[in-house]
């Protein structure tokens, strides 16, 4: 529900403006607002607060301080320590100019450990990154160094060959074998399924003509790192082989020694920059202050519930020093009063479908009461499988308290725990469970078989538009009759009587309604018709037959429904043609799960559609003001 504000003005003497705006900054309900400039104009002695020079320096000096440990924090390893009471030390933080120099110092001293930790980091990450490019190579030359006796009368050369070029060694080897009178050797591993490396061991003083060799043939002669150009093959492929460990153990050094500052300094850091946060909020915020020579003003809107709570408190710490007073709220205000959504803690969750929207005006109605009774409804009806709606619960119960810290995923989990009981209420109504298997152990539809009785489904889908759009469209007459739109109101009560009247003339057309009612219903549609368009425009008989396009939409309850169905049964006739039980429960539950995870993403996405699209339309006016109070932790 959009909760009820009261326009304010908050008066009292400039020596305690400091106390005041402390006070309500720990109260945290006060919408500060702006006074437009033409009112300003007409109170000659009121003028906009301006920040004296010691105000302007300390908010400087704090956005610094805020900014520098911003800095180490992003530096730092998140860790969450015990938690810090506010007790001396953020008590004098903004009055102690010892302190403050303190945790500068200390802000700079951490920062400039951090920076060694993460810089120290980065540069083994960097040359790890550089020797992971070599390490398939490395790998496999590591076994042949193995298997060679190191001399200083040889030398050593590498050679990388593709694999559909391994004729190539057969060449090599009798190439070289000619240069060297055949005293050398070829060690060969598979680097991966597209290389070899070759490892050639040779006399010291035939190595250079090899290289020449090796060179005139484009053969590549394998590169290592420059870092270990100078070194013979052998030493730098070694230094490369326990390099790797020692930048691995290096970077989990410099990862302990972050973790360590961070259990000493992240919660604390973090205090330090809420305190400062609030402190530079609390100071900006006078920008909006307004000032005679010897009293300040304050205006602001406040929740019609808190009120009392604002004036109670003002009077006991100032007794009749602060004045709070109501002021009217004038036609101009309508598009400066804040939007506060308020629902209770069972349909709150269901707020997360109007953050994809803007705010419902103010003085309109606020649409999520209607979307936690419907959503689960709508969805509960297309999938309609105990056994899906069983699993769906349990996934949904299991992540809410597995991640009962995260707002968005504590949301989610608890709008489909309310939607898997209403699947599970439409599964015994349908008599599904696990698609006709529930038939096989004895579960019998208590309302309908919808695989088979697609009419009547049908009929049931557009029973449930005609009620859900007919609900839109009372609520579009009382939203209009909150706005003061007088000849919306008699277009949309227009727009209402006619659908009901030709929704009657059905039933009559059908005999479901006695043949009486006849000739009453097409006079009033008559009458009615003619209403429509004076109040509505040319146009209004074009967002009629939108109306019933609208109701027709509700079919897809139906036919998504059975789309989830004859998955089902998809899934168990392949489980039963197989002969195999093992492999027919595999096969099953495969194709179940499958259908599990389309349940829970096509459904809401139709669910919310009808929402958004056909009911909203009816009665949604977007355009409310955020209601942001000043408070802190902002």
């Amino acid at each position: 529900m959009i909760v009820e504000m009261v326009k304010v003005r908050i008066l009292g003497p400039k020596s305690l403006l400091s106390e005041v705006t402390n006070l309500l900054h720990s109260l945290g309900v006060v919408h500060i607002e702006s006074l437009p400039i033409d009112f300003i104009k007409k109170e000659k002695y009121l003028k906009k607060l301006s920040l004296d020079e010691e105000n302007v320096k300390k908010k400087a000096l704090f956005e610094r301080i805020r900014d520098d440990i911003k800095h180490v924090l992003l530096l730092l390893p998140e860790h969450k320590g015990a938690e810090i009471s506010e007790g001396p030390e953020l008590l004098w933080f903004l009055t102690s100019d010892d302190f403050l120099r303190d945790v500068i110092a200390l802000v700079k001293d951490v920062g400039a450990k951090a920076e060694v930790f993460v810089s120290k980091k980065k540069e083994c990450q960097d040359e790890l990154a550089l020797l992971k490019k070599y390490e398939d190579i490395l790998n496999a030359l590591a076994p042949l160094i193995l298997q060679i006796k190191e001399s200083k009368g040889l030398d050593y050369i590498g050679i990388t060959i593709k694999r559909k070029e391994e004729k190539a060694i057969v060449y090599i080897k009798e190439a070289v074998g000619r240069l060297t009178e055949n005293r050398f050797e070829i060690f060969t591993a598979p680097v991966d399924e597209e290389t070899l490396a070759c490892l050639l061991v040779l006399n010291k003083e035939d190595a250079e003509k090899v290289k020449a060799l090796l060179w005139e043939e484009n053969i590549s002669e394998l590169k290592l790192p420059s870092t270990v150009a100078d070194r013979p093959l052998i030493d730098a492929i070694k230094y490369l082989i326990n390099r790797r460990l020692t930048l691995s153990e290096d970077i989990d050094r410099s990862n302990n020694e972050l973790k360590e500052l961070s259990i000493q300094w992240h919660h604390r850091f973090n205090a330090y920059k809420g305190a400062l946060e609030d402190a530079i909020s609390q100071i900006a915020t006078t920008a909006y202050f307004y000032e005679t020579k010897f009293t300040f003003a304050i205006y602001g809107w406040i929740p019609k519930p808190d009120l009392g709570i604002i004036r109670k408190k003002l009077n006991e710490k100032f007794q009749k020093d602060v004045l709070l007073e109501e002021l009217e709220i004038q036609e101009k205000d309508a598009e400066l009063i804040p939007v506060f959504l308020k629902n209770p803690k069972l349909i709150k969750p269901f707020e997360l479908f109007m953050r994809t929207l803007p705010l419902p005006k103010y003085g309109t109605i606020d649409p999520t009461p209607f979307i936690a009774i419907f959503f689960p409804i709508f969805f509960g009806a297309i999938v309609g499988d105990i056994a899906y709606g069983i699993i769906i619960l349990l996934a949904a119960i299991f992540i809410k308290y597995k991640y009962k810290g995260r707002q968005f995923l504590s949301d989610i989990s608890h709008i489909f725990i309310f939607s898997s009981i209403y699947t599970i209420f439409f599964g015994f109504l349908y008599g599904e469970c696990l698609g006709e298997l529930g038939a096989q152990i004895g579960l019998k539809p208590i309302c309908v078989d919808r695989m088979h009785a697609i009419l009547p489904m049908m009929l049931f889908s557009v029973s449930v538009g005609v009620g859900h759009i007919l609900l839109g469209l009372i609520l579009g007459i009382i939203t209009s009759l909150r706005l003061g739109h007088k000849r919306e109101v008699i277009a949309k009560i227009s727009k209402l009587s006619i659908i009901v009247i030709v929704l009657l003339l059905l039933g009559v057309y059908t005999k479901v309604v006695p043949q009486l009612l006849y000739t009453p219903g097409v006079i009033a549609l008559l009458i009615a018709f003619p209403i429509l368009v004076i109040s509505g425009g040319i146009l209004a008989p074009l967002e009629l037959f939108k109306v019933f396009g609208n109701i027709l939409s509700y079919v897809r309850l139906m036919a998504f429904g059975l789309a989830s169905i004859f998955l089902a049964y998809v899934a168990n006739v392949l489980a039963g043609i197989t002969g195999n039980i093992i492999l027919g429960i595999l096969i099953a539950a495969v194709f179940h799960l499958f259908n599990i995870l389309i349940s829970l993403l096509s459904p809401t996405i139709q669910s919310i559609r009808l929402q958004y699209v056909e009911f909203f339309g009816k009665f949604f006016v977007p355009g409310g003001r955020r209601y942001t109070p000043f408070k802190r932790g902002e």
